[in-house]
């Protein structure tokens, strides 16, 4: 026999089992309702099912599990293949387990092992579902979902990426700015080098200035021609010496032009110059922002592919960063029957091997979200245990002071 076989209880037998006294309920068809008044026991009766089937959690669960002035507690479980008594006594600080074939030809003896590879989430509750948060709806959905990947670790990822991108998309804002507000000419004239040019115009000022001197001495020596002729044929000729050598130099007005245009010039080679650079880091932060979108579009899409393979426990149940979606909604949005649909799909998904599940709060359902709980149950071959309050003793299997007052009505 296998030990991952799909099992249902089939009944279950209660010896004074902590509110409950005496109990033994047959499991048929794929819901049962237990009711009674407040504080009778129906809740027990999941209690008796988790202790003896959950092993030392459970034990920890259920620290007391004695009726009170008795000094044994037995449950037994029947299941489809096999039966699991738990008993509990007053002079042991342990209780003792054995598991054995329905038939009773065989007894297993690694019993706790076995019951292990049964159970799931063996207290759940559709309903408990349905009130979770939409953080803890997530985190009981991928227990559900093999998605080949650790969502968190993705949507981790993709969070450090997005930020580190909208860092990025600053700077490149930043440099856009810079780039746009230099208001640069397209060329950038040649560069002039203004000491030179201040060396050419001393020189030539110089030049200027013994040119205008010659020629002061030239018309002192023309008044005294007669007296110093010689002295003005040598100042001629070296006014004619002169004037060849300032042929040699520029006009000393063109010059200072130059060296005033010379600042424009030379401040347009430097707005050119850096509309270069920021142009140049613009151009890597853009790729760099493109490079960190294009990493997001990739997670994004690994994060969809696997969840469009993904087998969900129902059709239009999905996830995204924020929780349970349902139909492309998210949960907390879903109708009535919606919610119990996915609740219950859930319960049955969360216990592929143990087939049960209970509703605690089943007084607060309706005939329609009844049904629908009923045939999703028969659908999947479920047992479904719903716990109502009631007084009137005419519906379901009555538990009264730890005992079922009434027989079972279906």
């Amino acid at each position: 026999m296998s030990n991952t076989a799909q099992q249902r209880v089939r009944a279950l037998k209660v010896d004074n089992f902590m509110r409950l006294r005496t109990l033994d309920i047959q499991f048929d068809g794929h819901t049962m309702t237990l009711s009674g008044r407040n504080e009778q026991g129906k809740s027990t009766v999941l209690n008796s099912i988790v202790w003896a089937l959950g092993g030392g959690a459970a034990g920890k669960k259920f620290p007391n599990p004695i009726h009170n002035g008795e000094t044994k507690a037995t449950v037994e479980v029947t299941l489809d293949d096999f039966v699991v008594t738990r008993t509990a006594s007053v002079d042991r600080k342990t209780s003792t387990l054995t598991v054995t074939s329905r038939d009773g030809s065989q007894k297993y003896a690694s019993p706790q092992k076995l019951l292990d590879a049964l159970i799931g989430k063996l207290s759940f509750d559709p309903l408990e579902f349905s009130r979770m948060n939409d953080k803890d709806q997530l985190a009981v959905l991928l227990d559900c979902v093999d998605l080949g990947f650790d969502l968190q670790e993705l949507e981790a990822d993709r969070k450090s990426t997005f930020e580190e991108r909208t860092f990025v998309n600053r700077e490149v804002k930043s440099l856009d700015a810079q780039v746009q507000g230099i208001d640069a000419p397209d060329e950038a004239p040649a560069l002039v080098d203004v000491g030179v040019l201040m060396q050419e115009l001393t020189a030539a000022q110089r030049a200027y200035a013994d040119v205008d001197s010659a020629i002061r001495d030239v018309s002192s020596w023309e008044m005294k021609l007669i007296d110093v002729q010689t002295a003005l044929d040598r100042a001629r000729q070296v006014s004619v010496d002169l004037l060849a050598a300032r042929d040699d130099h520029r006009d000393p007005d063109e010059i200072q032009e130059q060296i005033a245009g010379s600042t424009e010039a030379n401040k347009a080679g430097e707005l050119i110059r850096q509309k270069a650079i920021f142009s140049d880091q613009l151009k890597a932060k853009t790729a760099e922002a493109d490079e960190l979108s294009n990493k997001i579009k990739a997670l994004d899409k690994k994060k969809s592919d696997a969840l469009a393979k993904a087998e969900m426990p129902i059709d239009g149940l999905g996830l995204d960063e924020n929780g349970v979606t349902f139909q492309g909604q998210p949960l907390s949005q879903a109708s009535s029957a919606g919610l119990t649909k996915v609740s219950v799909a859930m319960a049955i998904s969360l216990n592929p091997n143990l087939r049960l599940a209970y509703i605690r709060d089943g007084s607060l359902l309706d005939s329609e979200n009844m049904k629908i709980i009923q045939d999703m149950a028969e659908a999947c071959d479920f047992m479904v245990l719903i716990e109502v309050v009631d007084e009137s003793g005419e519906v379901g299997i009555v538990i009264e002071d730890g005992m079922v007052a009434t027989d079972p009505e279906w």
